[in-house]
């Protein structure tokens, strides 16, 4: 388990900046949904945690060390930190079995021990082991969700990183994909940072919730305490509701405008 730490960390792309100084800590075995709206900074956020961007300004630190060194971002990619990608990321020329081993074998597992270790997985994702012999393209878009989340915790790693794990997801196979990684996120000890669309219990599936809107930090707080925080961005998120700080237009409205 790991402890993350997020001073003033601040990230921005020609000139527009995307993060305003997010400062929030994550206590080790903790999870942490990262809700907002589309284009809010979750995915830079994460990026930014893995070490595929490099904050402008601020830090990250995980137990106590700066994870913007060098060193650190080897030992992070490598070993402690296991990520869901918002697209899955799966190699389509491998197996599903050789994706959910492919850091394993990377590392020096053997074929046998990855294979092992995959079908291990499958069934703790909610998928039979026969999956282990498919390809990407013979699986629907919740089923390579799952191959990818597989393949996040294979390594057993301290952090898992997840960007959208229930996209493309009806809201009942959601709130079973929330509760299977807070279950098993919890079995593995890891501590989890998600980014996530999806409302239905939020709160019951993680143990904080954050806030982002217009990449900038507008609430932070344990997930039992959301539903009566007197927080205009969180009510809005957690109702739904159309009247907030946050402003939405529905595709029908962005059509009528460009006509």
């Amino acid at each position: 388990m790991s402890r993350i730490e997020i001073d003033t960390l601040g990230k921005s792309f020609d000139g527009k900046r995307v993060l305003h100084d997010i400062s929030l800590t994550l206590a080790p075995g903790r999870s942490l949904a990262l809700i907002g709206p589309t284009a809010a900074g979750k995915t830079v956020l994460l990026k930014c945690l893995v070490g595929l961007y490099a904050p402008d300004r601020g830090s990250i630190k995980i137990d106590g060390a700066d994870a913007g060194s060098a060193d650190m971002r080897a030992e992070t990619l490598n070993d402690r930190i296991g990520m869901l990608f918002q697209q899955n990321a799966l190699f389509d020329s491998l197996s599903v079995w050789e994706n959910i081993g492919f850091r394993l074998m990377a590392r020096g597992e053997t074929r046998v021990g990855a294979r092992a270790r995959a079908e291990e997985l499958l069934p703790q994702v909610g998928l039979p082991v026969e999956t282990a012999d498919l390809f990407p393209a013979d699986l629907s878009g919740g089923m390579q969700k799952r191959v990818g989340f597989a393949r996040a915790i294979a390594t057993a790693p301290d952090i898992l990183l997840l960007d959208n794990p229930t996209a493309g997801l009806d809201p009942i196979l959601a709130a079973r994909v929330d509760a299977m990684i807070s279950s098993l996120a919890r079995k593995n000890g890891a501590t989890v940072i998600s980014a996530t669309g999806n409302m239905v219990g939020l709160t019951d599936a993680y143990d904080d919730i954050a806030v982002l809107h217009d990449g900038a930090l507008r609430w932070h707080g344990p997930a039992d305490a959301a539903q009566k925080a007197d927080n205009p961005w969180l009510r809005q998120l957690l109702s739904g509701s159309r009247t907030g700080p946050i402003q939405t237009m529905s595709p029908i409205e962005t059509m009528s405008i460009e006509a």
